[in-house]
């Protein structure tokens, strides 16, 4: 075992010689309690120094803060140790963690696999029975043309007898005038005679004249009456084959419902239909109108039925039309008839467009292909029987609807699952938008694609060390005992680093220096900047107030703050008595007063 001896000299040697053995005693417990020797002190009086070492006060000193400072080093190193240690079982911990994570997410990437395939197979079967669907429908369609072929034949049929009925209204029309004039002729004859044998003036309004009259009149009335509601008749059928061709219509902003407007749109081709058995009924009884007088007002008709014939109209036939037309519009005042009237001309006008939209809808619903689209527009034509082809509409957008809320179902789980991995998915979808298959797609690729990608971080478990060497060299460097006071060390420091390039940055752009320039000169450069500044300011106090002198300045102070008050009033007095704003047209207004 070594010995230490120490030389001294001076009035206070025992003193320090008792110093220094409480200092070594102290040094030789931390030893022992690290488990070294103790250093032992020899004798001052011993005389044998071939046995000793001598040191000086100076390097006793030093040498036991140095070995001081090495134990608690070595103190420091082994607590280090301990963190990495446990640092270490910690990541081996975590790192089973996430392999039992990553074998059951494996799992549920399986699961979710067979229930992709078990909604591709729901997909096929669903398009089977659209495409069967799609087979009725042309069926469906295939017997509306034939019916509606059928109808042309009828109407061109109908045509020709309207045709021969005009024809024979106007042989008619000639007989009529022939013998209102062979009557009027008559007439004249009559009371020609009448006058010669009785010798009086002709009573021209005679009762039994006036009667003869009337017949005719009724008679020719009611021909007329016939020739209108044929042109009538035929005007209306040309102008429903024309607006069966029309695809664009306006639509009232009122209606803004679909099953409202659906409701409407059946009931007017409802109405449509009864208008126009109606219409044929009348058209094929033409024939039978030929041999009516004019009298029977049982049957409910009058003479005229023109607009400028109605101030000529009875009273009962009006009643009557207007009973009859509130009872066809279901109305209980005849002050709601012209409003009722209005409302059914929008419905009316409205219902070509509810097609389009049907048709727009049916197309959609049968896939939507060129062909299917091209088909119902060729068949758009078919008025009435196209009730049929919307029959299925609901139950097949019921069927949809009920698919999107499962889609959204499917979406929220495959959200939670993405959540519950150890990756970190970008949710790039917007929140008001529709969800859609494409974007379920894209999560299950997304898991699938980290799944893959889980597999091959396994060679991380070989670059354990060089992970572990570069923790402990953060742990060096700021200075910090544990794992987890790295992170905010790190994060100030890149905060600081930032700023200071920010800052750094910011002040080479307002003075205009290039980027490339180091630190020491843009310091530089600020120091110049601020001594010329603080130059000039002090160059302009003092031109402005026309002295160099601290005292004079003050001095100018002073009579400035005496001065300006009273200038200040006399100023405002005087733009007020020359009625001015601003003191440049004080002046000029005080020399036109002087010119006065």
């Amino acid at each position: 075992m070594t010995s230490i001896c120490h030389l001294l000299s001076g009035e206070d040697e025992d003193y320090f010689v008792q110093h220094e053995q409480v200092e070594w005693e102290i040094l030789n417990k931390l030893l022992q309690h690290h488990g070294f020797n103790p250093i032992h002190l020899a004798d001052p009086q011993t005389k044998d120094l071939t046995a000793v070492v001598l040191l000086g006060k100076q390097s006793g000193i030093e040498i036991r803060h140095v070995v001081a400072t090495l134990i608690k080093d070595t103190e420091r190193r082994q607590a280090l140790i301990r963190d990495l240690i446990q640092s270490n079982n910690e990541l081996k911990n975590d790192l089973r963690q996430q392999q039992s994570k990553a074998s059951r997410y494996e799992q549920r990437a399986s699961d979710l696999e067979h229930i992709v395939e078990d909604v591709k197979g729901k997909i096929q079967d669903l398009e089977s029975d659209f495409l069967a669907k799609d087979s009725q429908q042309k069926n469906l369609i295939e017997q509306l043309e034939r019916e509606k072929q059928d109808s042309q034949v009828h109407h061109q049929q109908l045509k020709q007898k309207l045709h021969e009925q005009e024809e024979t209204i106007l042989r008619l029309q000639k007989k009529l005038y022939m013998v209102v004039t062979e009557e009027e002729q008559r007439i004249e004859r009559r009371n020609k005679i009448f006058h010669k044998f009785h010798k009086r003036v002709p009573k021209t309004h005679s009762a039994f004249d006036q009667q003869l009259l009337d017949e005719t009149q009724n008679h020719r009335t009611q021909q007329d009456w016939r020739k209108d509601e044929v042109d009538e008749t035929v005007r209306k059928r040309r102008e429903h084959s024309r607006n069966k061709g029309k695809n664009k219509y306006s639509v009232p902003d009122t209606i803004s419902n679909r099953k409202t407007l659906v409701k409407v749109y059946e009931d007017y081709l409802q109405e449509s239909r009864a208008k126009n058995e109606k219409i044929f009924q009348k058209q094929w009884n033409y024939k039978f109108l030929g041999n009516g007088d004019g009298k029977d007002e049982k049957e409910g008709k009058w003479d005229s039925m023109k607009i400028e014939d109605i101030d000529y109209m009875q009273g009962s036939d009006c009643k009557r039309f207007l009973k009859n037309l509130c009872k066809e519009i279901q109305i209980q005042d005849v002050n709601n008839l012209i409003p009722a009237v209005r409302e059914r001309s929008k419905l009316a006008a409205a219902c070509p467009k509810l097609q389009k939209i049907l048709n727009d809808i049916n197309s959609v619903v049968s896939n939507g292909t060129k062909s299917q689209k091209l088909f119902l527009q060729s068949h758009a034509e078919l008025g009435v029987g196209n009730i049929l082809m919307y029959e299925n509409l609901v139950s097949t957008v019921e069927k949809w609807a009920e698919q999107l809320m499962a889609l959204k179902d499917l979406h929220r789980s495959l959200k939670k699952l993405s959540k519950l991995g150890p990756w970190k998915l970008v949710d790039l979808s917007d929140p008001s938008h529709e969800i859609c298959v494409q974007d379920l797609q894209l999560i299950v690729d997304e898991i699938l694609n980290n799944l893959m990608n889980k597999k091959n971080m396994t060679g991380l478990q070989e670059s354990k060390q060089p992970l572990e060497a570069i923790v402990s060299h953060f742990q060096k460097l700021f200075d910090v005992t544990s794992l987890s006071g790295v992170y905010p060390r790190m994060n100030e420091v890149y905060s600081k680093l930032g700023e200071i390039s920010n800052v750094m940055r910011s002040l080479k752009q307002l003075l205009g220096l290039d980027d490339s320039i180091s630190p020491h000169v843009l310091v530089n450069k600020i120091e110049k900047l601020c001594s010329s500044i603080n130059e000039d300011a002090c160059r302009q106090v003092q031109h402005l107030l026309g002295t160099q002198d601290i005292d004079s300045i003050i001095n100018k102070l002073k009579e400035h703050e005496e001065f300006f008050p009273a200038f200040y009033a006399l100023m405002q007095e005087l733009l007020q008595i020359l009625e001015i704003d601003s003191l440049d047209y004080v002046l000029p207004t005080v020399r036109a007063l002087k010119l006065q």
